[in-house]
């Protein structure tokens, strides 16, 4: 479930990411249903896997999503393959 939605961006494939706020992540949405893909602990965290309230996403034409991570004070870089499930 959603906390605290805060920005939304489609890829070149059609896949929704959504930057879950309060939860502390970024999901991607499409026909398969929903997974995450950054920040997937759900807590809070200063590692480079983890975010602290992302707020805002942009993508590159690359694969990669950055992420505005508010109570960090930084940007993350993630690359993200939309045609299959990894990061």
């Amino acid at each position: 479930q959603l906390d605290y939605p805060t920005n939304v961006v489609v890829d070149g494939s059609g896949y929704l990411f959504i930057a879950d706020t309060r939860n502390h992540r970024v999901i991607r949405v499409g026909s398969g249903g929903y997974r995450c893909v950054a920040g997937c602990q759900s807590q809070p965290g200063s590692g480079t896997r983890r975010l602290n309230q992302p707020s805002s996403l942009q993508l590159d034409s690359a694969g990669n999503v950055f992420v505005v991570d508010g109570n960090n004070r930084r940007i993350q870089k993630f690359l993200i393959n939309s045609k299959c499930n990894r990061t």
